[in-house]
Order: C-alpha cells, then sequence, then structure tokens
C-alpha cells in the first residue's frame, strides 16, 4: 500500500446507520453498499469491541499488528462473512505502520471489502450501536449517522416472527429506550444526524434515498433502490450461511415492497396492542407520528419491571463486554478450536 493510498483511505468519510434491530437497517446498508462509491460491509462488532484494548496504541508495531489481527479474526462474524486474506491484511498494515491510528485501520480493512470500487464513502451498521454512538463519535468525529425508526407494533411483529416467544412487552419497552438513546445522542451534534422513517423508506424509496445521498454529500442513483438486492449477495455475505441469513433477513433479498408495513393490525391481539401502546405509544405519537389506537391504560406493573430488568441487564453486559474485552476472553479459546483453528498467525 502506497503512502498516496492511504492519504486517500484517510480523507474518506464514515457514516453509520443507526436504530433498533428489525427496523431496516440491513436493508438501509444495502441501499447503501449498491453506490458505485459507497462500501457498507456486512454486520460485526470490531471497532467498538477493540477499542478497549487498541483504542490507545500509539505505535504500531509489527508485533502489534500481528496481535490485532489475531484477535480481529476471532470475531466470528467478521471471520465467516467479510472473506478477507488475512495475510494480505497484515502485509498491507505493515507495510504503512508508522503512519497508523485506530481508525484508519478500520478505513484500511473497510476498502478491502470492495477493492475494484472508487470507494469515496464508508457505511457502517449494527444495532448494538445505540449503545456505542460515544466511542463511535470518539473515533470518528467528523462521521455522520442515519437514524431509522419503525412503528413499534411493527418491529415487535417483526422480532416475534424471527425469535418466537419473545415477550411483547419488553420488546417495546427496548424500542422506547434505544430511541431515546439516540435521540438524545443527537443533541451532541444535530447536524451530523438525519432520520429516516422505515415506513417512508420503503413507500417513496427514491425520495428517501435522495434525501440521504444529500446529506452524506453523494450523488444518487437509481439502481439504489433498484439493484441492491441482487448486488446483496455478492457483496454482503458471499461465504455466509444463506439459510440462517435468510431467516433474520430475507426481506432483503426482494424488491422494496409495503407488505411488512401495519403487519400488527393482522396478527396483534387488541390486549397485546394496548399493553405495548401504553408503554410506547406516547413516546411514538410524539416524535414520531405513529398514532395510537386503543385508549391508554398503564401497563402492569410488573411487566413493567420485568422490561426494565432485562433491558438494564442487556445494556450493561454489553458496556462490560466493550469495557474490559471479555468478548475476546471469552469466546476466543472456543472460535480458535472449532471455527478458525488454522487462521492464526505467529506473533514472533
Amino acid at each position: 500500500m502506497t503512502l498516496q493510498e492511504l492519504d486517500k483511505i484517510r480523507l474518506t468519510p464514515m457514516v453509520f446507520v443507526m436504530g433498533k434491530g428489525r427496523s431496516g437497517t440491513t436493508m438501509l446498508q444495502s441501499i447503501l453498499n449498491a453506490h458505485p462509491n459507497i462500501v457498507g460491509p456486512p454486520e460485526s462488532r470490531i471497532i467498538v469491541f477493540m477499542y478497549a484494548k487498541y483504542g490507545k496504541v500509539t505505535q504500531w508495531t509489527e508485533k502489534v499488528l500481528k496481535a490485532f489481527c489475531n484477535e480481529l479474526y476471532d470475531e466470528t462474524r467478521f471471520f465467516l462473512l467479510w472473506n478477507l486474506n488475512k495475510e494480505e491484511l497484515l502485509t498491507d498494515l505493515i507495510s504503512v505502520k508508522n503512519s497508523l491510528t485506530y481508525d484508519l485501520i478500520f478505513k484500511i480493512i473497510y476498502c478491502k471489502m470492495d477493492p475494484g470500487k472508487d470507494i469515496k464513502l464508508i457505511s457502517d451498521k449494527n444495532p448494538i450501536y445505540y449503545l456505542f454512538a460515544p466511542e463511535l463519535n470518539k473515533i470518528f468525529p467528523e462521521a455522520k449517522y442515519i437514524h431509522i425508526v419503525r412503528d413499534y407494533r411493527d418491529n415487535i411483529v417483526s422480532h416475534q416472527r424471527v425469535l418466537p416467544g419473545r415477550n411483547a412487552a419488553q420488546l417495546s419497552y427496548w424500542w422506547l429506550k434505544i430511541n431515546m438513546r439516540l435521540e438524545a445522542q443527537k443533541q451532541n451534534n444535530p447536524s451530523n444526524w438525519i432520520r429516516i422513517k422505515y415506513e417512508t423508506l420503503v413507500t417513496e424509496p427514491i425520495k428517501s434515498v435522495e434525501e440521504i445521498c444529500r446529506f452524506i454529500g453523494m450523488p444518487f442513483y437509481e439502481s439504489m433502490v433498484q439493484e441492491f438486492s441482487s448486488k446483496l449477495a455478492p457483496a454482503f455475505y458471499k461465504n455466509a450461511d444463506r439459510k440462517s441469513f435468510t431467516k433474520f433477513h430475507s426481506n432483503v433479498y426482494n424488491p422494496i415492497n409495503t407488505k411488512p408495513i401495519d403487519q400488527w393490525k393482522k396478527v396483534m391481539s387488541a390486549e397485546q396492542v394496548e399493553a405495548i401502546e401504553g408503554i410506547s405509544g406516547e413516546y411514538g405519537k410524539q416524535m414520531y407520528g405513529y398514532p395510537i389506537t386503543m385508549p391508554y391504560k398503564a401497563p402492569h406493573r410488573i411487566t413493567m419491571l420485568k422490561a426494565k430488568f432485562t433491558f438494564a441487564l442487556l445494556t450493561n453486559t454489553l458496556r462490560v463486554i466493550y469495557r474490559y474485552h471479555i468478548i475476546y476472553i471469552v469466546g476466543r479459546a472456543f472460535a480458535r478450536k472449532f471455527i478458525h483453528k488454522e487462521n492464526k498467525i505467529t506473533i514472533k
């Protein structure tokens, strides 16, 4: 890698797709990836989970880079889905080791996902980013953020379709708290954020994607809307388990359509609607314009306690994993033994 190539990558801006899971983040990332000058890799957690250990490194020696690459490929989603040659990546990083910074390393990695593109912007998405927006902003101060929000009732239906048995009240509370967190983050730098409603994206895709392109400073191409699904498999998940991916994201293999809107009206009982509107209805109406359809009824006290407990447990666990690098300490032995045991670079 030449210094000229490195300088171009250094100046490549980042955009993050933010939103609660099952809100259309994968579809939106797919649309962005269909742009001829945007690379949007598969979902991973490498930026936030490696930051605890490597975020403050100032001298990227060959030894440090080898250790970094070993841990990078221990992240199972990255190893299985990104399909990058480990030796080639390490060689590229070592060749410019005196110029590296934490943020630049990840820009290099992202750009290697599609080297045939003239990449002018990098897009990333992960549902857990709601919890790490302050860290992302610290790593990439100039980054922009696209917040996609979906009707909480359809969001719950989508969750329960792929993970049957999930408690609707808990999911409603999570929708509420996650979107409240993202709205709070916007206040720190509102000009770097844009909000897109899932319903608007699927009913008026060209208008919505044009708005997004203006926000991120990229030209709009209709092919982003028309061809994103045909480009998804080779560009995103070439070596992934198609069956597993399709279970969670089957809609991204189809043209954009409005079928997922108002599914809750067909499958939810009046009691379920009353319960979840009691939790998220007022916020959803005031902030996003989602109408309340049932008379307000305060959620049952035990139901709310369970919802709050599970959400607190989830977020605090993720923070501990991030803060103390536990994702690698706990998972590394299993990953190396059963998933990619031949993928180790010896550190000398």
